[in-house]
């Protein structure tokens, strides 16, 4: 997309997760390099660190299961309007959504409606490769482009009608750890044994509760070497996991500890 002759591109972005975030800032530098933009949207502190003055703070957005929307469904649905009327008037050339689906998609929806012309471009293709395949079909009446992170993605959206660019997963970005970091880390958890790391993100995130308990019913640990002797759960939090998550993880971590305790009196 080339920038229209005599003033800036016109991008209006909606980042609603901390995952969105760190997708966005890389993007708005990138096009900074290319072409004078103008910037208006919602999205987290690196991309308004980037320049991006935000619509409203996207911590209203960052709510996951039916335990947290309901309490807040008032605000996310009058956010949802406010989305959606300011990109209206903002009158960008392209909306550009990233992730979070559940709302951005919701506003690219509206946003369409009102202007039908307008460009959109949804960033990081939903896995309907994995689960709800409708999902392509749906989205395709209001978003004319997808960028991919995964290579074998742009097939399932362009089936569909939409158009589609493989970009990359920003993990390939990311230094590789020495091998003197990751032996202070693994010090760091503990000594020997296995050490497991739960990696799920937003979504899986947004369940950790839910996991958790269903994984406490079944009467195990998350992760366990008996041979060791040692159980662990380590599970990295992103700044937005909810507190109950965090508290669930602490409850996992302080079952192992006491299913090792009693192996160890059953020892003796």
């Amino acid at each position: 997309m080339s920038a229209p002759k005599n003033r800036p591109l016109r991008l209006f972005f909606i980042a609603g997760e901390a995952s969105g975030d760190r997708l966005g800032a890389p993007l708005i530098h990138a096009l900074r390099r290319r072409t004078p933009i103008e910037i208006a949207g919602i999205g987290g502190e690196q991309m308004q660190a980037a320049g991006l003055s935000p619509l409203f703070p996207s911590s209203d957005l960052a709510v996951m299961g039916l335990t947290e929307v309901l309490p807040r469904l008032r605000l996310i649905l009058r956010r949802l309007r406010e989305a959606a009327a300011a990109v209206d008037a903002f009158k960008p050339d392209a909306l550009i959504t990233i992730d979070s689906p559940a709302f951005s998609l919701r506003v690219a929806r509206k946003a369409k409606a009102a202007r039908p012309d307008l460009r959109t471009i949804h960033y990081v293709a939903p896995s309907v490769w994995a689960w709800r395949p409708r999902r392509a079909r749906e989205m395709a009446a209001y978003v004319d482009h997808v960028l991919a992170l995964l290579p074998f993605e742009p097939p399932y959206m362009t089936a569909e009608g939409m158009t589609c660019d493989f970009v990359g997963h920003p993990v390939v970005d990311l230094a590789r750890p020495a091998a003197g970091d990751i032996a202070a880390f693994r010090a760091e958890l503990g000594g020997g044994g296995v050490t497991g790391g739960w990696l799920g993100g937003a979504e899986a995130a947004g369940r950790g509760g839910q996991l958790f308990r269903a994984g406490g019913s079944g009467g195990g640990d998350c992760f366990t070497d008996p041979d060791a002797g040692h159980r662990r759960a380590d599970l990295p939090l992103d700044p937005v996991v909810p507190a109950r998550l965090a508290f669930a993880v602490w409850r996992v971590q302080q079952r192992a500890a006491r299913a090792q305790h009693s192996d160890s009196r059953a020892a003796l």
